[in-house]
Formats: structure tokens, C-alpha cells, sequence
């Protein structure tokens, strides 16, 4: 036989105490976000830098020798979700919760389609 849980005034109000204020009245946007340190464990063994001047071509070959490769940034790849020409910093696929630089790169880089 199943028991009948019964929802009370009580009950409900307690539990919504225990509910963190949200503000749902707006969505969290790119710039909400913090910016992705080059020091992050996961940005370092990909490569990436805030800026394509500070890459180590040595370790990072494709920067340099791939077709194209002098115009390949964040902003023009297929994992950057932040608005192209929006801004400085933009939201990335690889790196949830943080943002990248528009015109920094990584060794993930592939082009978004035309």
C-alpha cells in the first residue's frame, strides 16, 4: 500500500528556504563569467595563451605551419561560443564556466564552418 505524502503550507515554505536566491530574471552571459587563467592545467597542456604572440611555436607547431595557421584565433573557431566581434573575451566549449580570450588560441583549434 503507498503512502500519501501531504504537501502542507508549512512544509512548502520551509522548503523554499532551503533554496539558494537565484536570479532567473536573466540569463548568465559570457561576461559573467571568470576569464580562463593560462596557468589552468588543462589551458597549459592545450596551449593556450590570451594572446597568439605568446605561443611557443616549438611546442605548438600548428600556429605557424598549418594552412592558415597566422589566422586561426578563438574567435573564428568552431568551439568558441562567444559572439564573433562581440568583445574581448567569449565563452568556449573546451573550458566551461571560464572565458578565452577572442583573439588567443589553442592547440584545439578547428575552423568554424563557413
Amino acid at each position: 500500500m503507498k503512502k500519501s505524502v501531504q504537501i502542507t503550507r508549512r512544509r512548502f515554505l520551509a522548503g523554499t528556504l532551503l533554496i539558494p536566491a537565484i536570479d532567473v530574471t536573466r540569463p548568465l552571459m559570457a561576461q559573467d563569467l571568470p576569464r580562463l587563467e593560462e596557468s589552468d592545467p588543462t589551458a597549459a597542456a592545450l596551449g593556450y595563451k590570451h594572446s597568439v604572440e605568446d605561443i611557443n611555436t616549438d611546442m605548438f607547431p600548428r600556429r605557424s605551419t598549418e594552412a592558415g595557421g597566422e589566422n586561426q584565433y578563438c574567435d573564428n573557431c568552431v568551439l568558441y561560443t562567444g559572439e564573433v566581434g562581440e568583445g574581448n573575451w567569449g565563452a568556449c566549449a573546451l573550458f566551461p564556466g571560464k572565458t578565452v580570450a577572442a583573439k588567443g588560441w589553442c592547440n584545439v583549434w578547428a575552423p568554424r564552418p563557413a
